[in-house]
């Protein structure tokens, strides 16, 4: 009952204070074991049978409703987005948390695998020089690094710097001509911060929210990286309030992208403006490192027609 009370008070406040975010981070699914728990004690034998029925109930009610809220609200294992063969654009971010010396070819491969029109490596230092990828990309295309991004596209890049480098709060800007796919350039920011447990995330949400609002960059159109903030958290709608999670419009299935192995959290995330939206949205093993890579499919929206005729 600890372990369920400290999870409902960490959804409730969130990560809001730094005491909050502990219980925030408490996985759903060492929840719903706890409530299997709570309800094989609760079957034990008792001098009222009234009373022990009432004990199976209300665990059976608290398991219930804590499974609903796993599989339809955090994870939508039953949600599909509808399918539109409206041309888009394929995008792909992957955290590879500094991959390791000896292994730039499995990276490479999966790189390629992934075949992104717009692909944004956070943390890639000897996969971007790989001559494989320079042949993918062909010659009129070079990978464009902003510390500690890596992007590498067929698409023109018309601008890419650095907004924040303010310690380990990082966020950099990308200006892309997207014209042919989505009808307009769109501008990315990409992001990367810290992972320090003790760090409270709500502090670092307010100094990159002060550190960006004293930049003269246009609003972004999609933000990615990697946030080391869960999904749905206060936190993260701190950050970036108006814009939608693409998980929320075209992801279902289990969504979370670290660890790796043993995926618990949702750490890696794409905000979207209303300029553009996601048809899908697909978390992927890359069978190497410590992240999965997000990879979705966007497309134009009404919002993008209107303001590109203004």
């Amino acid at each position: 009952m600890v372990v369920v009370l400290g999870w409902l008070i960490g959804h409730i406040a969130s990560d809001r204070y730094s005491w909050s975010q502990w219980l925030l981070w408490i996985p759903t699914p060492a929840v719903l074991l706890a409530t299997l728990l709570g309800l094989a004690g609760a079957s034990r034998p008792a001098k009222k049978p009234r009373l022990r029925r009432r004990r199976l109930g209300i665990w059976a009610a608290i398991g219930a409703a804590i499974g609903v809220y796993f599989t339809t609200i955090e994870h939508r294992f039953w949600f599909r987005a509808a399918v539109t063969d409206v041309p888009g654009l394929r995008l792909v971010h992957w955290n590879m948390s500094h991959e390791k010396r000896g292994r730039y070819d499995a990276h490479v491969e999966k790189i390629l695998e992934l075949g992104g029109d717009l692909t944004i490596l956070s943390h890639s230092i000897g996969t971007r020089r790989s001559e494989r990828l320079q042949a993918w990309l062909g010659e009129s295309a070079k990978p464009v690094m902003v510390r500690p991004f890596t992007v590498l596209t067929r698409l023109p890049i018309l601008e890419a710097r650095a907004l924040v480098a303010n310690d380990d709060i990082l966020v950099a800007m990308f200006q892309i001509d997207t014209s042919d796919r989505l009808g307009q350039p769109i501008t990315v920011y990409a992001v990367d911060f810290p992972s320090d447990l003790r760090r409270s995330r709500a502090e670092v949400a307010r100094t990159a929210r002060r550190l960006l609002e004293d930049t003269s960059a246009p609003p972004p159109d999609i933000v990615v990286g990697d946030f080391n903030m869960t999904r749905g958290s206060a936190s993260l709608r701190m950050l970036f309030p108006d814009l939608e999670h693409a998980y929320k419009q075209a992801g279902h299935g289990y969504g979370a992208s670290y660890h790796r192995a043993v995926p618990l959290f949702h750490l890696d995330h794409v905000l979207l403006a209303d300029t553009v939206r996601a048809s899908t949205y697909e978390l992927i093993d890359p069978e190497i490192g410590r992240h999965l890579v997000q990879v979705l499919r966007l497309v134009a929206t009404s919002s993008s027609q209107s303001r590109d005729t203004q």
